[in-house]
């Protein structure tokens, strides 16, 4: 329980039930510790921070802050992160409540129980349109094929979060194996475009 008083107040079990502007839910925020002000809303975190989002995806940190009044969440400690068949971590996170914008950065590892997986400097993902972008280029490995690409923009599923379509620009390098021959197949273009069929096949061109 707060006190009246203006400034700092330290609180312990911390569980903060954040909204969108449309007053819809957004991520739950618990920890173990926080260091609240009462007249700004920001708050320093620490001790087994987790930020759950309504599809079930939660960050996992050891010490955070909130800070516009309680709109955006910035962790610069390693980052673990969980969603529906996908497993990650990130050296940094930072979570803007206004612009549904997650930012991971300094290094970014990803992988899925189907058995893709992404590395990257920096992942900027747009929850409200579905869109992820890796705005530093990465690695990615899906269907049989690696592809490392200066740039990528993702396309999400709406329901199950995971691509179905992926642009990659800036110079593409493309490996891959026959899986009839065993033979290594190797090409580079500008630009390429890959999507997942009705069959839940990747089609690349």
């Amino acid at each position: 329980t707060l006190g009246k008083t203006s400034g700092w107040h330290d609180i312990e079990s911390v569980s903060v039930q954040l909204y969108n502007d449309d007053e819809s839910k957004g991520p739950l925020l618990t920890c173990k510790r926080a260091s609240f002000h009462v007249d700004t809303k920001n708050a320093n975190l620490s001790g087994s921070i987790q930020v759950e989002f309504p599809d079930g995806t939660f960050l996992s940190t050891e010490v955070g802050t909130l800070i516009g009044g309680g709109r955006k969440f910035e962790s610069t400690t390693n980052v673990v992160f969980v969603g529906d068949g996908l497993l990650g971590s990130a050296g940094a996170a930072t979570y803007d409540m206004e612009k549904s914008l997650l930012e991971l950065s300094k290094g970014v590892i990803v992988r899925t129980d189907g058995g893709e997986s992404l590395t990257a400097p920096e992942l900027i993902y747009r929850r409200d349109v579905g869109k992820l972008k890796l705005p530093r280029g990465g690695r990615i490995s899906f269907g049989g094929f690696t592809v490392v690409s200066a740039d990528f923009e993702f396309t999400l599923e709406e329901v199950a979060h995971r691509p179905s379509r992926v642009v990659f620009g800036g110079g593409v390098e493309v490996a891959a194996q026959d899986p009839e021959t065993g033979q290594d197949l190797r090409a580079w273009s500008e630009v390429l475009h890959a999507r997942k069929d009705a069959a839940g096949r990747w089609q690349v061109s």
